[in-house]
């Protein structure tokens, strides 16, 4: 399984979209299916690729924070769902735990395709 590791960037930042545009419109998508990290692309591919990268220090780091992701993305839902929605939309905010498992997730794919790249 090949892996567009430019598409995955772009729908793990839009999880973020996803969350806020959930916050304003009071509907936000269900953690329970956005805490397990095997259901999109991305999981379903390091899944796939443990066997063969498995010892590669940036495959290592990437699953992490995918994982790390995901988790703190379900978190993130879960919190917001109980709060006023300004509160809500402060959650995805610079400095969050859900920024910067976002922004250490989108890193590390970077990581991986740049070091994927440099070896084809």
């Amino acid at each position: 399984m090949q892996l567009d590791f430019d598409a995955v960037i772009v729908a793990h930042r839009k999880w973020k979209d996803r969350i806020r545009d959930g916050i304003l419109n009071n509907s936000l998508v269900d953690w329970r299916t956005v805490e397990p990290d095997d259901r999109c692309d991305l999981g379903k591919w390091i899944q796939a690729q443990q066997g063969a990268l498995g010892t590669n220090p940036e495959f290592q780091f990437l699953r992490d924070q995918h994982r790390r992701f995901h988790l703190t993305a379900a978190e993130t839902i879960k919190a917001a769902a109980g709060l006023p929605q300004d509160k809500a939309l402060a959650l995805l905010e610079l400095g969050t735990p859900y920024n910067t498992a976002s922004a250490a997730c989108v890193s590390a794919i970077v990581a991986l395709r740049n070091k994927v790249r440099a070896t084809v």
